[in-house]
Protein backbone atom coordinates (compact mmCIF):
# COMPACT_ATOMS: atom_id res chain seq x y z
CA UNK A 1 0.00 0.00 0.00
CA UNK A 2 1.34 3.43 -0.98
CA UNK A 3 2.06 5.75 1.98
CA UNK A 4 -0.21 8.78 2.08
CA UNK A 5 1.32 12.08 1.01
CA UNK A 6 0.57 15.45 2.63
CA UNK A 7 -1.69 16.20 -0.34
CA UNK A 8 -3.53 12.93 0.16
CA UNK A 9 -4.11 13.88 3.80
CA UNK A 10 -5.40 17.31 2.76
CA UNK A 11 -7.77 15.76 0.20
CA UNK A 12 -9.19 13.37 2.79
CA UNK A 13 -9.65 16.23 5.28
CA UNK A 14 -11.43 18.24 2.58
CA UNK A 15 -13.80 15.40 1.68
CA UNK A 16 -14.52 14.82 5.36
CA UNK A 17 -15.23 18.51 6.02
CA UNK A 18 -17.63 18.95 3.11
CA UNK A 19 -18.99 15.38 3.18
CA UNK A 20 -18.14 15.02 -0.52
CA UNK A 21 -16.09 16.55 -3.30
CA UNK A 22 -15.79 16.33 -7.07
CA UNK A 23 -12.88 16.17 -9.53
CA UNK A 24 -13.42 19.84 -10.44
CA UNK A 25 -13.23 21.06 -6.85
CA UNK A 26 -10.29 18.81 -6.06
CA UNK A 27 -8.41 20.15 -9.06
CA UNK A 28 -9.17 23.74 -8.04
CA UNK A 29 -8.05 23.21 -4.46
CA UNK A 30 -5.16 20.74 -4.71
CA UNK A 31 -3.96 20.53 -8.33
CA UNK A 32 -3.69 24.13 -9.60
CA UNK A 33 -2.20 24.20 -13.06
CA UNK A 34 -2.45 20.42 -13.45
CA UNK A 35 -4.55 18.49 -15.93
CA UNK A 36 -7.66 16.49 -14.94
CA UNK A 37 -5.65 13.30 -15.47
CA UNK A 38 -3.46 14.23 -12.48
CA UNK A 39 -6.58 14.36 -10.30
CA UNK A 40 -7.83 11.07 -11.70
CA UNK A 41 -4.54 9.32 -10.97
CA UNK A 42 -4.53 10.34 -7.30
CA UNK A 43 -8.22 9.74 -6.66
CA UNK A 44 -8.09 6.34 -8.39
CA UNK A 45 -5.34 5.30 -5.98
CA UNK A 46 -7.27 6.58 -2.94
CA UNK A 47 -10.38 4.74 -4.13
CA UNK A 48 -8.44 1.52 -4.77
CA UNK A 49 -7.06 1.67 -1.21
CA UNK A 50 -10.53 2.36 0.29
CA UNK A 51 -9.73 5.87 1.49
CA UNK A 52 -12.39 7.23 -0.85
CA UNK A 53 -15.51 5.88 -2.52
CA UNK A 54 -16.25 6.94 -6.09
CA UNK A 55 -19.91 7.55 -6.91
CA UNK A 56 -21.70 8.74 -10.01
CA UNK A 57 -24.96 10.63 -9.80
CA UNK A 58 -25.40 10.65 -13.56
CA UNK A 59 -23.11 10.48 -16.61
CA UNK A 60 -20.59 13.30 -16.31
CA UNK A 61 -21.12 13.94 -12.59
CA UNK A 62 -18.80 11.98 -10.33
CA UNK A 63 -18.23 12.69 -6.67
CA UNK A 64 -16.24 11.21 -3.81
CA UNK A 65 -17.07 10.44 -0.18
CA UNK A 66 -14.88 8.96 2.53
CA UNK A 67 -14.30 5.24 2.31
CA UNK A 68 -13.94 2.95 5.30
CA UNK A 69 -10.20 3.45 5.65
CA UNK A 70 -10.52 7.21 5.23
CA UNK A 71 -13.24 7.43 7.88
CA UNK A 72 -11.17 5.34 10.30
CA UNK A 73 -8.09 7.47 9.71
CA UNK A 74 -9.94 10.71 10.48
CA UNK A 75 -12.07 9.34 13.28
CA UNK A 76 -15.16 10.13 11.23
CA UNK A 77 -18.59 8.65 11.68
CA UNK A 78 -18.58 5.39 9.67
CA UNK A 79 -21.99 6.44 8.34
CA UNK A 80 -20.19 9.19 6.39
CA UNK A 81 -20.02 6.79 3.45
CA UNK A 82 -23.76 6.21 3.34
CA UNK A 83 -25.53 7.33 0.22
CA UNK A 84 -26.94 10.82 -0.01
CA UNK A 85 -30.66 11.26 -0.54
CA UNK A 86 -32.31 13.48 -3.13
CA UNK A 87 -32.68 16.04 -0.35
CA UNK A 88 -29.22 15.87 1.21
CA UNK A 89 -27.00 15.70 -1.89
CA UNK A 90 -27.90 19.17 -3.30
CA UNK A 91 -27.42 20.73 0.14
CA UNK A 92 -23.99 19.16 0.67
CA UNK A 93 -22.90 20.01 -2.88
CA UNK A 94 -24.25 23.55 -2.68
CA UNK A 95 -22.53 24.18 0.65
CA UNK A 96 -19.25 22.88 -0.77
CA UNK A 97 -19.48 25.17 -3.80
CA UNK A 98 -20.56 28.18 -1.72
CA UNK A 99 -17.74 27.81 0.82
CA UNK A 100 -15.02 27.25 -1.77
CA UNK A 101 -16.18 30.23 -3.86
CA UNK A 102 -16.17 32.54 -0.83
CA UNK A 103 -13.15 31.26 1.06
CA UNK A 104 -15.32 30.03 3.93
CA UNK A 105 -15.06 26.93 6.11
CA UNK A 106 -17.87 24.50 6.84
CA UNK A 107 -18.11 23.31 10.42
CA UNK A 108 -18.16 19.55 10.69
CA UNK A 109 -20.77 18.14 13.06
CA UNK A 110 -18.09 17.35 15.64
CA UNK A 111 -16.61 20.86 15.37
CA UNK A 112 -20.04 22.42 15.83
CA UNK A 113 -20.71 20.30 18.90
CA UNK A 114 -17.29 21.07 20.37
CA UNK A 115 -17.40 24.83 19.61
CA UNK A 116 -21.06 25.40 20.49
CA UNK A 117 -22.12 22.67 22.95
CA UNK A 118 -24.72 25.02 24.43
CA UNK A 119 -26.46 25.23 21.03
CA UNK A 120 -26.82 21.48 20.56
CA UNK A 121 -30.08 19.78 21.45
CA UNK A 122 -31.50 16.32 20.83
CA UNK A 123 -33.38 17.54 17.76
CA UNK A 124 -30.85 20.00 16.35
CA UNK A 125 -29.23 19.50 12.97
CA UNK A 126 -25.49 20.18 12.95
CA UNK A 127 -24.58 19.72 9.28
CA UNK A 128 -25.47 23.05 7.67
CA UNK A 129 -23.26 25.51 9.56
CA UNK A 130 -20.14 27.43 8.56
CA UNK A 131 -17.85 30.12 9.96
CA UNK A 132 -19.21 33.31 8.42
CA UNK A 133 -16.21 35.63 8.11
CA UNK A 134 -17.47 37.69 5.17
CA UNK A 135 -17.73 40.85 7.27
CA UNK A 136 -15.82 42.39 10.17
CA UNK A 137 -18.20 40.81 12.67
CA UNK A 138 -17.72 37.01 12.67
CA UNK A 139 -20.92 35.03 12.78
CA UNK A 140 -22.14 31.49 13.02
CA UNK A 141 -23.55 30.99 9.54
CA UNK A 142 -26.28 28.62 8.44
CA UNK A 143 -27.35 27.80 4.89
CA UNK A 144 -30.87 27.32 3.60
CA UNK A 145 -31.28 25.75 0.17
CA UNK A 146 -33.74 27.22 -2.33
CA UNK A 147 -35.36 24.20 -3.95
CA UNK A 148 -37.60 26.26 -6.22
CA UNK A 149 -40.13 27.36 -3.62
CA UNK A 150 -41.87 30.77 -3.92
CA UNK A 151 -40.12 33.56 -1.95
CA UNK A 152 -42.99 33.80 0.56
CA UNK A 153 -42.60 30.13 1.43
CA UNK A 154 -38.85 30.53 1.91
CA UNK A 155 -39.42 33.53 4.21
CA UNK A 156 -41.84 31.48 6.29
CA UNK A 157 -39.20 28.79 6.62
CA UNK A 158 -36.68 31.38 7.79
CA UNK A 159 -39.16 32.55 10.43
CA UNK A 160 -39.58 28.98 11.65
CA UNK A 161 -35.81 28.39 11.77
CA UNK A 162 -35.24 31.51 13.83
CA UNK A 163 -38.18 30.79 16.14
CA UNK A 164 -36.89 27.27 16.79
CA UNK A 165 -33.53 28.70 17.84
CA UNK A 166 -35.12 31.36 20.03
CA UNK A 167 -36.29 28.52 22.29
CA UNK A 168 -32.66 27.83 23.21
CA UNK A 169 -31.49 30.63 25.58
CA UNK A 170 -27.90 30.38 24.34
CA UNK A 171 -28.97 30.55 20.69
CA UNK A 172 -31.28 33.46 21.53
CA UNK A 173 -28.35 35.34 23.05
CA UNK A 174 -26.18 34.59 20.01
CA UNK A 175 -28.87 35.86 17.64
CA UNK A 176 -29.66 39.00 19.62
CA UNK A 177 -25.98 39.90 19.78
CA UNK A 178 -25.87 39.88 15.97
CA UNK A 179 -23.62 36.85 15.63
CA UNK A 180 -25.89 34.62 13.56
CA UNK A 181 -26.54 34.63 9.82
CA UNK A 182 -28.68 32.68 7.38
CA UNK A 183 -27.61 32.47 3.74
CA UNK A 184 -30.05 31.25 1.11
CA UNK A 185 -28.34 29.34 -1.69
CA UNK A 186 -30.10 29.57 -5.02
CA UNK A 187 -29.17 28.31 -8.47
CA UNK A 188 -30.30 31.31 -10.49
CA UNK A 189 -29.43 35.05 -10.48
CA UNK A 190 -33.05 35.94 -11.28
CA UNK A 191 -34.26 34.02 -8.23
CA UNK A 192 -31.66 35.82 -6.15
CA UNK A 193 -33.23 39.14 -7.13
CA UNK A 194 -36.72 37.88 -6.25
CA UNK A 195 -35.52 36.73 -2.85
CA UNK A 196 -33.59 39.92 -2.12
CA UNK A 197 -36.70 41.93 -2.95
CA UNK A 198 -38.76 39.78 -0.57
CA UNK A 199 -36.17 40.12 2.20
CA UNK A 200 -36.20 43.91 1.94
CA UNK A 201 -39.87 43.87 2.90
CA UNK A 202 -39.10 42.16 6.21
CA UNK A 203 -38.75 44.21 9.36
CA UNK A 204 -35.13 44.57 10.42
CA UNK A 205 -33.84 41.99 12.88
CA UNK A 206 -30.54 40.86 14.39
CA UNK A 207 -30.14 37.86 12.07
CA UNK A 208 -28.08 38.69 8.98
CA UNK A 209 -29.98 37.40 5.93
CA UNK A 210 -28.19 36.98 2.61
CA UNK A 211 -28.79 35.32 -0.75
CA UNK A 212 -25.96 33.77 -2.78
CA UNK A 213 -26.06 32.33 -6.28
CA UNK A 214 -24.43 28.90 -6.59
CA UNK A 215 -24.47 28.08 -10.32
CA UNK A 216 -23.44 24.48 -9.63
CA UNK A 217 -26.94 23.91 -8.20
CA UNK A 218 -28.42 24.24 -11.69
CA UNK A 219 -27.50 20.57 -12.05
CA UNK A 220 -30.33 19.78 -9.63
CA UNK A 221 -32.83 22.59 -10.08
CA UNK A 222 -33.87 23.37 -13.64
CA UNK A 223 -36.65 25.81 -12.83
CA UNK A 224 -36.60 29.22 -11.18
Amino acid sequence: MTPLTSRDDAILDHVHRYRLSTPDFLQREFFPGSTPSAVSKVTARLVAESYLIDRQLRPGFRYYVLGGRGAALLGADPRSARRFTEQSLPLAYGLLAFCIANGLIRLTSSEFQESFPELVSARSQTSGYFRDTREDRPRLGMVLLDRGSPPKQILRKIDRLILQRYRNPSFLSLIQSGHFSITILTAWPVKQQYLLSALRRLAGGPTRLQVEVVPELQLFFRRI
